[in-house]
């Protein structure tokens, strides 16, 4: 996934998808970014990327636990504005 999110032939074909096929597409892409920051965690703004993502999908508390799981407190300082996603 790339660090900006997809590029312009993706966006250009996520428009001809049927609804079912883009939330397909857009469910793998958030995935792909979960799987990610299971490797680098202490991507920050990955983590907040993968947050507003969960956002979209009505799901805000999804990304929580994932993060959770890798941090620990001392790294989860800087964060604490992600606990925005906790007050469902």
């Amino acid at each position: 996934l790339p660090a900006n999110g997809p590029d312009v032939d993706s966006i250009a074909a996520a428009a001809d998808m049927t609804a079912k096929d883009r939330q397909a597409m857009i469910l793998s892409m958030v995935e792909s970014l979960r799987n990610r920051l299971d490797e680098t965690p202490d991507d920050t703004e990955g983590w907040l990327r993968l947050a507003r993502a969960y956002d979209v999908l009505g799901d805000r508390s999804a990304a929580l636990p994932h993060w959770r799981a890798r941090q620990t407190p001392r790294q989860m300082m800087p964060l604490l504005p992600i606990n925005f996603l906790s007050a469902q």
